[in-house]
């Protein structure tokens, strides 16, 4: 997200995401401060973390609060999951088990049907980087309207 945003005032980033299931919290109060001020608020939500929290949506919706969340959605609690290999490593365990019960991707969890079960306008999952700037562009438009918005986007484990 940094390599793309221009992060030269505070109000630019709230901060990483921590993996403790308050990053759409943290969202829901950035866009709380600044409703009616005409800012786009942009939370990039890791889907681990928001399967933790998904009632918040209903929280934005039934509040009105114009932000737009962009799901960083590699399908795993991959903060935790990136632990078990440590774990595996140091513990000289097989690595390859380190995803049970770290993938989140049988079922996949549908987020942008989650969100517009809540209210929210909602795309995705989103799997090819040329349709994500099209789906922003269109959520954009939602969230000044007044709606919150979410793009369900498919990313790699980093």
């Amino acid at each position: 997200m940094l390599r793309t945003t221009s992060v030269d005032k505070p109000e630019r980033f709230i901060g990483s995401a921590l993996g403790t299931a308050t990053q759409i919290g943290l969202g829901l109060g950035v866009a709380l401060a600044y409703r009616g001020t005409g800012k786009l608020v942009v939370d990039v939500q890791p889907d681990g973390d928001l399967m933790f929290d998904a009632g918040a949506l209903w929280t934005a919706a039934q509040s009105k609060l114009p932000m737009l969340v962009v799901m960083h959605n590699n399908r795993a609690y991959y903060n935790d999951w990136n632990h078990q290999i440590h774990l595996a490593q140091e513990r000289e365990r097989p690595v390859e088990n380190a995803y049970i019960g770290q993938a989140i991707n049988d079922p996949a969890p549908d987020f942008a049907g989650l969100a517009r079960s809540m209210g929210w306008y909602a795309e995705g999952p989103i799997e090819n980087p040329a349709d994500i700037q099209p789906a922003l562009q269109r959520a954009i438009k939602e969230v000044q309207a007044g709606r919150p918005a979410l793009v369900d986007t498919i990313t790699q484990f980093q």
